[in-house]
């Protein structure tokens, strides 16, 4: 919050919505609804102007903010930061986790070729990348290890024991399996718990 809001104000509209006659608990009761961004001419309950608007709800009775008691004016977000410390840092992670999930949302849909397909990470490789390479660090935890394969496919020999196909990695199979311990496990399982 600037200088130019009002704290008092702002406990003048939060209060009489709120359960607690104390501050520090009243402020406790409310939890976020809805937080968006508006170039229009909107101001906080402090009677600050503001631009990131944020809805409010409390948990005890159901009052809302903005309602008409507080003739329409929302809450910012410097005022949360400031009053409402808790809710300030779960609005913000919910935006962080919504920005990267549509960023990484975006990545798997635009470029899957450069995703490891054992750990569906990142492949920063610099060669030309084939769809199912597998990243550095996949590639340097497969070491002397032999990947098994349900699927036959040239170059690969046949296990009675397993049943399994067996060979180094192949970029043509699809769900490999590691000898893990004597118990075969799925690949992408197994460098997932690595």
């Amino acid at each position: 919050m600037t200088d130019r809001g009002n704290p008092e104000e702002f406990f003048r509209y939060l209060m009489p919505l709120s359960e607690s006659p104390i501050r520090s608990r009243a402020l406790l009761e409310w939890k976020p609804t809805r937080s968006y961004h508006d170039d229009g001419d909107n101001h906080c309950i402090c009677g600050q102007s503001i631009k990131n608007c944020n809805h409010i709800e409390n948990k005890l009775n159901g009052n809302t903010i903005p309602s008409p008691f507080t003739e329409n004016k929302m809450i910012g977000s410097s005022c949360i930061e400031k009053f409402m410390r808790e809710m300030y840092v779960e609005i913000t992670t919910k935006q962080k986790n919504k920005e990267r999930e549509e960023k990484w949302r975006d990545f798997k849909k635009n470029a899957p070729e450069k995703l490891c397909y054992l750990c569906r990470g990142f492949n920063n490789r610099r060669t030309k990348l084939v769809v199912g390479q597998i990243c550095t660090s996949c590639e340097k935890k497969t070491k002397k290890k032999i990947f098994y394969y349900k699927e036959s496919g040239i170059g690969l020999k046949y296990s009675l024991s397993l049943k399994m196909f067996f060979g180094k990695y192949n970029i043509n199979f699809k769900k490999p399996y590691l000898l893990v311990n004597g118990e075969l496990v799925k690949a992408t399982k197994f460098f997932q718990s690595q």
